[in-house]
């Protein structure tokens, strides 16, 4: 009893400690501004694959949108992927609807793009047109993806296993980006994590730690039936947010587009396969978070004291239990079995 008592003393402090460091934990601070976006939504079919889908319906779709939308903002995102181009998408016609686009609204455009290079390669991109005062719709900054998805972006061991499965596999492979993932804008400087990259908290951290103010998730989930990816995706949205301390602005073809505040909560949320957009302001951040300013070391280091610990307890108690088997489970000698003199019956009565 006594020993189910400390343990629940030590689990109480334990809990009371977490509490009290989530309290006192920095979760970054205002600038003092803000800026006013939007995020366009273009709406459409769940389940659909790129291959079977007609990549400017997909474009005009968006265009149309956005085209609702009353100039006077200073930030709009796209999706991802929503721009499919054969080269470098400002020598395309699209290059010039989206420089015009972001001349009209007066504002940061950032589109999801993807760019063919060659027959085999592409590449994944949120790129930034500059359409504010001055700007002239130029192409002011580009974040490219990093973290592909594997048998949906890239196809490793293509060689191996392609025969196997010839008719499901992308038939192109994405190219790996690198860089820092931040957008330096005349609207503010913006990290990116495109798509699933936002379930990767040290890619939003390698943005953020860069002084990034707002976290952008240009997505696509209109490959997926039903709704179950896009809800695990708002929830990540809603973690990195919390860990950076930053707005975070989610912009999905098909849904769930979102706009999340620095504590998690789904300030908006769009519904799936509608058109809509959404419209808010959000605050400029600085300031670094524990998780911004150190990563994942202090949770690997929890991660393995706690598993010390927890070899440590087992070890003490199977000892334990061994000494009290061993005390309980001994014969001791009883004073007949100590005396070799055999009894004598007693005489009874003659």
């Amino acid at each position: 009893l006594r020993g189910a008592r400390t343990q629940a003393v030590a689990a109480a402090v334990v809990v009371l400690a977490v509490v009290g460091l989530a309290a006192a934990a920095p979760d970054g601070d205002p600038t003092g501004e803000t800026r006013r976006v939007a995020i366009v939504q273009g709406g459409g079919p769940q389940g659909t694959r790129a291959v079977d889908t007609d990549v400017r319906e997909v474009f005009e779709r968006h265009l149309d949108a956005s085209r609702t939308v009353a100039p006077g903002l200073d930030l709009v995102v796209w999706p991802e992927d929503v721009v499919d181009v054969a080269g470098p998408v400002v020598d395309f016609v699209e290059g010039e609807e989206l420089a015009a686009e972001a001349r009209r609204l007066e504002a940061v455009l950032v589109a999801g793009v993807i760019e063919d290079v060659g027959a085999t390669s592409f590449r994944n991109a949120a790129v930034a047109f500059d359409g504010s005062a001055g700007g002239g719709g130029a192409v002011v900054g580009r974040v490219e993806k990093e973290r592909r998805v594997p048998y949906g972006e890239f196809v490793p061991f293509r060689s191996l296993i392609e025969p196997l499965a010839p008719d499901i596999l992308p038939a192109r492979d994405a190219l790996q980006g690198d860089g820092v993932p931040v957008l330096d804008t005349p609207a503010g400087r913006y990290a990116v994590v495109i798509s699933w990259e936002v379930f990767f908290p040290d890619r939003a951290r390698h943005g953020v730690s860069n002084d990034a103010a707002v976290l952008l998730n240009p997505t696509n989930g209109a490959s997926f039936s039903g709704t179950q990816v896009q809800t695990q995706q708002v929830a990540s949205s809603r973690l990195r947010a919390i860990e950076t301390g930053r707005w975070v602005l989610q912009a999905a073809p098909t849904g769930f587009s979102a706009i999340v505040a620095p504590d998690g909560t789904v300030v908006q949320r769009s519904g799936v396969s509608e058109r809509r957009i959404l419209t808010g302001e959000v605050e400029l951040r600085r300031g670094r978070t524990w998780y911004v300013a150190a990563g994942d070391w202090p949770t690997l280091a929890f991660a393995a004291v706690s598993l010390g610990a927890g070899w440590w307890y087992e070890l003490a108690r199977r000892r334990t239990n061994a000494q009290q088997t061993h005390t309980t489970g001994r014969i001791e000698p009883s004073t007949s079995a100590a005396d070799p003199t055999p009894s004598v019956p007693t005489p009874g009565p003659s």
